[in-house]
């Protein structure tokens, strides 16, 4: 009579299928916002790790850039930045002046050219803030469909650099 009865009841409602299907729903239920907090940490640590690599990278470049016009040879930051640009993970080198024309540049069609703080998404960054902009700033923005990590330093100008 238990065997007629066990194969009367339908696959989808024998205990063994609900046992087992409240525990996975229960497990994805703790699960995926575990998962989700730790990929959004992972990022979160990705793009820290990131940012203070190109802080390195920025101080490097102003050091050099001090040294070369102290030295009244600003155009040999040319090789360094045009260096720069071929290491691995970077795309572009840009230098600019207080009114956002690029003075020295790894890709020599952004030499001359005038950025516009408010158009522009490179710059959009920091300037869209309604202070002046930090004087190191990290964002990614999104450049040609792809995500691009951004690292900003405002070079403050010396003294010594003009007198």
């Amino acid at each position: 009579m238990r065997e007629k009865a066990a194969e009367q009841i339908r696959f989808p409602h024998r205990l063994t299928v609900r046992l087992t299907g409240g525990v996975i729903l229960v497990l994805l239920l703790i699960g995926v916002p575990f998962f989700l907090a730790f990929a959004s940490l992972l990022r979160k640590q990705q793009i820290e790790a990131l940012s203070e690599a190109t802080t390195g990278l920025s101080s490097i470049l102003v050091d050099g850039l001090r040294s070369s016009m102290l030295a009244g040879r600003p155009h040999l930051l040319d090789e360094s930045v045009r260096a720069l640009s071929r290491e691995e993970g970077v795309e572009r080198v840009l230098i600019l002046d207080h009114r956002g024309r690029v003075r020295v540049s790894s890709d020599r069609a952004y030499e001359g050219r005038v950025q516009d703080r408010e158009r522009d998404s490179t710059c959009s960054v920091c300037h869209r803030l309604d202070r002046s902009p930090p004087s190191s700033w990290t964002a990614v923005t999104v450049e040609n469909g792809r995500r691009v990590l951004r690292a900003m330093s405002a070079i403050a100008n010396e003294e010594r650099c003009y007198t």
